[in-house]
């Protein structure tokens, strides 16, 4: 929990230097979106590769990854070698 705080201030206080506050918000909202629908997928498709994932989010390979260990990072989510 104290992990994910403090990577929340951070992305908020990198963003709010070159965003306004509406869109810094809007940004971490559909992040916990993304978030969201990566858990769901993952609990329907354990084997789901990133590659899917991407595909079925409509976002990069790069954005997958970035949010996996963002999620890892968090407690969200396991790392699995």
């Amino acid at each position: 929990m104290c992990q994910r705080l403090v990577s929340t201030v951070d992305i908020r206080r990198k963003l709010s230097q070159v965003a306004p506050e509406a869109i810094v918000s809007l940004f971490e909202d559909w992040l916990e979106e993304l978030e969201e629908a990566i858990l769901n997928h993952i609990k329907e498709y354990p084997t789901i590769s990133d590659e899917e994932l991407a595909e079925q989010l409509k976002i990069s390979k790069e954005g997958v990854t970035f949010l996996l260990d963002r999620m890892v990072k968090e407690g969200k989510i396991r790392s699995i070698p």
